[in-house]
């Protein structure tokens, strides 16, 4: 009798947590939703005490790590600090959600899971330059939501990996796609793209997610920039005060030459920048907007424009892009020429030919400009 009363009193535990568990989802998404409200610290915070009740439910760890990695990528002092706290806790989830689905392979929730899982932890290792690595992850998360999506197509939660996947497996540069083949990885970018549209129009806990990568997908690999930019104006009226958003749809209005548009947003990501006593932008936020502002001006000959948000730019300490850098340099020059400054012109691009190996596009045009200026270029290794 009495081990029938624990049978039943197991049951009716199983039963009530997995209520709990879809009932609980909510709470997920609001995680998510202050993160990409610009509210990070609020959604950690909301992510600890959702693990701390859920211990046993990787998507806690998952929403933390998320909620974690945006706050570095826009703030300033974090630049890729968090890096070692937010792969372990993605190695840990991915860990938990792996246990969870070798005891119940034919669940559905728990595929789904180890599948994102997977996702997440690939893109971390993508963060730390570690391509090869998440390629081969990335790889083990289709095997198990292909299987989701068989069993329920609507479960629109397993798209985002899935569309993630076959794009960008085909858009493989064709120096790796033998070896990407050999391997299995290959993709189909038509069906890529349909599955990106699925996971991010139909709401779930990684459709804003879905959307940023889908408008990412059409504008850098595809240059559709009207398609981008559309994506990119839902986003920023859901989430008005998420900079990251309004400095992306920033960055591809200029590459769109929609430089006028461009210098409003810019305008504006700068403003919201300067209200975030808290939390201040990153400094390769704010070098990049002053570098495509300054990108804009010189298209359009506005010479005195250009210098001003270079000078801008030039003031700005960070890290990353050091190509991005060398292109100022060449830009710089440009000015200065334009603006009949010969002997400045030929300092900054020499200053090119300098780290010529980190933009070697650059300094092909700025060694064109030298040349044309009457200068010797040095064949030095």
């Amino acid at each position: 009798m009495k081990s029938l009363s624990k049978i039943i009193l197991l049951v009716l535990f199983l039963f009530s947590h997995s209520v709990q568990a879809e009932m609980l989802e909510p709470t997920l998404l609001e995680v998510t939703e202050l993160t990409y409200s610009d509210r990070f610290d609020e959604a950690i915070s909301l992510a600890d005490s959702y693990i701390a009740s859920h211990p046993s439910d990787p998507r806690g760890l998952v929403v933390k790590a998320m909620a974690m990695d945006w706050k570095q990528k826009i703030t300033a002092g974090f630049e890729k600090k968090l890096d070692g706290q937010i792969l372990e806790m993605l190695k840990n989830a991915n860990l938990m959600a792996f246990i969870q689905w070798e005891r119940d392979p034919k669940n559905i929730d728990k595929m789904i899971t180890l599948g994102n899982s997977y996702l997440y932890l690939s893109k971390k290792w993508v963060d730390l330059k570690k391509q090869g690595r998440a390629g081969l992850i990335l790889k083990k998360c289709r095997k198990h939501l292909e299987e989701a999506i068989s069993l329920d197509p609507k479960r629109y939660d397993a798209y985002l990996a899935l569309g993630l996947f076959n794009f960008y497996m085909a858009n493989i540069p064709p120096g790796f796609k033998f070896l990407a083949g050999l391997l299995g990885m290959t993709g189909n970018e038509a069906v890529g793209l349909k599955q990106l549209k699925m996971a991010s129009e139909n709401k779930n806990l990684h459709w804003v997610d879905a959307k940023f990568i889908l408008a990412y997908a059409f504008g850098k690999t595809k240059k559709d920039y009207p398609s981008s930019l559309a994506i990119m104006n839902d986003l920023v009226t859901r989430y008005p005060k998420n900079v990251f958003f309004r400095h992306f749809k920033a960055e591809y209005e200029t590459k769109a030459k929609q430089y006028a548009l461009a210098r409003a947003d810019f305008s504006k990501f700068l403003g919201m920048c300067l209200a975030r006593l808290k939390n201040p932008c990153s400094g390769e936020l704010l070098f990049e907007a002053h570098y495509y502002l300054a990108s804009g001006y010189i298209v359009e000959s506005k010479w005195n424009e250009a210098a001003k948000e270079i000078a801008l730019a030039e003031g700005i300490s960070f890290t990353s892009h050091p190509d991005m850098l060398v292109k100022l340099y060449y830009n710089k020059g440009i000015v200065f020429k334009a603006l009949g400054k010969k002997s400045e012109a030929i300092v900054e691009f020499r200053k090119v030919e300098n780290k010529k190996e980190l933009n070697t596009k650059a300094w092909e045009q700025a060694k064109k400009e030298l040349l044309e200026m009457g200068e010797k270029i040095e064949n030095r290794k």
